[in-house]
């Protein structure tokens, strides 16, 4: 960055801080503009200076500039796929670069012995620039099943797919370093379906059920160097370390952030605390003095929205960055929240009310400006670096929607 992106950057982030924790008396977010959506979605690249909409029958990723009066004025952010697109991911690598993901689905004209169709995901990598247009794919494989969760950072991706016959199987990728991980059956007494993968340090990593009632830790196995584009080698089994069940159907839509207290924490033993967010509640797993071999860790449930009445809508979305996060019902409701400051998440931005290990939570309501009366929030996107929000309005009675750009 230059000095004057610096300084921008940092008023921004020291703006939204103050609206996160309530200094800030009138905190809103203003509609800047409004484009016809034509059932596009948009989700905002790091900076919030640009945006994403996935196009052309779903197979075809489309920049567009934050003051673009059209959608027709976007420009492709990698190649075309082949095949429909149904995962995308996008993180910052620099101030200018960044690392996607695009994962594609092919039909196969075989099926399996139950009369299946066989289905291949395409997996492939780019690192791109969206300031200068620029792209290269740095990686690519393939697997046979259709995966149901991806995580993805700056060196690690990490795949989650189920098999009706054999169980819950996980994949994951140093795709940064040239090595990977056998493929891990992830077989349990109560094996879940579906939920959720997140790498939680650099040995570590976090499977959790999307019905809510279960999730589960386990250890990185040996990795090797990448020798083939497809991976369909024999699976290993990886027994979980830790596992713990919550009543209740509260996990529905979960999150997991790594909590990390120390500067340079030991890669030898699990991380101190990690949380698992949902819409409702957040769940503070904090690492209990081990005994044995055995790894426990305390769990503090807590509610999020103690004020909201559950229903089993659509209403459990949270969007979370690095240090806040945005939630939003269907209605008019949004929701502006801090994350617990950490020394290695918070970006050196300190709050004046929080110690860096402080799980304090400040909530700060929004008002949901320019939506009309017959008007419902379809889709919500956030990107806490410029305090851009993306959202997708929709008719009740009709399937119009529209694309709305509005900042904190």
């Amino acid at each position: 960055m230059n000095l004057d992106e610096i300084m921008t950057a940092t008023l921004r982030l020291a703006t939204l801080d103050r609206k996160l924790r309530g200094a800030d008396p009138i905190t809103t977010f203003t509609t800047t503009r409004s484009l016809e959506a034509n059932g596009l979605f948009p989700v905002p690249l790091p900076g919030g200076r640009h945006f994403v909409t996935l196009q052309d029958s779903e197979r075809k990723l489309v920049v567009h500039e934050w003051a673009a009066n059209t959608l027709e004025e976007g420009r492709p952010l990698v190649s075309p796929s082949e095949h429909p697109i149904y995962f995308w991911r996008a993180v910052p690598v620099s101030s200018t670069a960044i690392n996607v993901v695009v994962v594609s689905l092919e039909e196969l004209d075989e099926c399996d012995f139950h009369g299946r169709q066989l289905l291949l995901s395409h997996i492939s990598i780019y690192r791109c620039d969206a300031n200068r247009g620029t792209f290269a794919q740095i990686d690519y494989f393939s697997v046979n099943p259709q995966i149901c969760a991806l995580f993805f950072d700056t060196t690690h991706l990490a795949i989650l797919w189920d098999d009706p016959d054999d169980g819950q199987f996980a994949y994951i990728r140093m795709y940064a370093k040239g090595l990977h991980t056998s493929i891990m059956r992830l077989k349990d007494p109560q094996c879940p379906r579906g939920g959720s993968i997140t790498m939680i340090s650099q040995r570590y990593f976090i499977v959790v059920n999307a019905g809510g009632t279960f999730h589960r830790m386990f250890t990185l196995p040996d990795v090797y160097p990448v020798a083939c584009t497809h991976v369909a080698d024999a699976s290993v089994y990886r027994p979980s370390i830790w596992r713990t069940i919550q009543g209740g159907d509260c996990l529905r839509t979960p999150r997991v952030t790594s909590i990390q207290l120390e500067n340079h924490p030991s890669s030898d033993r699990p991380p101190p605390q990690f949380i698992i967010w949902t819409g409702r509640f957040r769940y503070i797993s904090t690492l209990s003095p081990p005994d044995g071999a055995d790894v426990a860790y305390d769990v503090d449930g807590q509610h999020m929205w103690p004020d909201v009445p559950y229903s089993k809508g659509r209403d459990e979305v949270s969007i979370l960055g690095r240090f806040s996060g945005v939630h939003y019902l269907p209605d008019r409701l949004v929701r502006l929240f801090s994350l617990p400051v950490t020394h290695a998440q918070s970006r050196g931005l300190m709050r004046l009310d929080a110690a860096p290990s402080s799980h304090h939570i400040q909530v700060t309501k929004l008002v949901c400006s320019g939506l009309l009366d017959n008007e419902f929030i379809h889709h919500l996107s956030y990107d806490e670096e410029s305090g851009c929000l993306f959202i997708t309005y929709e008719d009740k009675t009709t399937p119009d929607r529209r694309i709305v750009l509005a900042y904190l």
